[in-house]
């Protein structure tokens, strides 16, 4: 709340600078503050800050039913993003708004477009993959997972999605286990991967262990 304080203090005495404007709109957006973070956001006009603070507000908008004003902005983004890792950024920002509006189908063609770039991108794979599952894609899902893995051994996560895409879209169930127990392993009280544990174990009938 202090930080907040000086901060707006500063803003209103006239200290219009963009890093002012960005941290204040963090915390303005951790309060579940939206609009007035969105403003902030907004007024961050140049600076390391720039990237981060039009991708949040672009995800607030998108919160706030403005979906097409949030993938025009990005669509601005995109236009002036010079080096690749910004460039990755605002393709997953992107492919989050319509993720999270349920137009998949646009997402993937996001995630397409940005893997021809940058095949190897193994944010871009986990979120492709995850876009693959809810359009039944699961050829794409396991593919992508696998891909990942095979740079990052130890993503629990992306173990976690495989084991549990395999013990509930397939009968391949010891194979799911095995994934779901390495990413429990590394993660043993997440919720996502225990919740993975307990579903594997009931549809191999383990229902004790369940």
């Amino acid at each position: 709340d202090l930080a907040k304080q000086y901060l707006q203090q500063l803003i209103d005495a006239g200290f219009h600078d963009s890093q002012a404007h960005y941290y204040l709109g963090r915390i303005q957006q951790s309060d579940k503050e939206i609009m007035a973070a969105i403003a902030n956001y907004s007024r961050v006009q140049a600076g390391e800050f720039l990237l981060d603070a039009r991708i949040r507000e672009a995800a607030l908008l998108a919160q706030t039913g403005k979906i097409d004003e949030a993938l025009s902005k990005l669509q601005q983004l995109s236009e002036i993003s010079q080096d690749n890792n910004s460039q990755v950024k605002v393709y997953l920002a992107q492919a989050e708004v319509l993720r999270a509006a349920h137009r998949e189908q646009e997402a993937m063609t996001i995630y397409n477009n940005a893997l021809k770039d940058s095949p190897e991108n193994v944010d871009l794979l986990y979120a492709r993959a995850l876009t693959a599952e809810k359009l039944n894609m699961l050829d794409v899902t396991e593919s992508d997972l696998r891909m990942v893995l095979v740079h990052e051994p130890d993503n629990a996560n992306a173990l976690n999605a495989l084991g549990y895409t395999l013990a509930d879209r397939t009968e391949r169930l010891q194979e799911a286990r095995e994934y779901i127990l390495r990413a429990a392993a590394l993660l043993p009280d997440d919720p996502a991967v225990l919740d993975s544990l307990g579903w594997v174990y009931y549809r191999l009938g383990e229902m004790e262990k369940a």
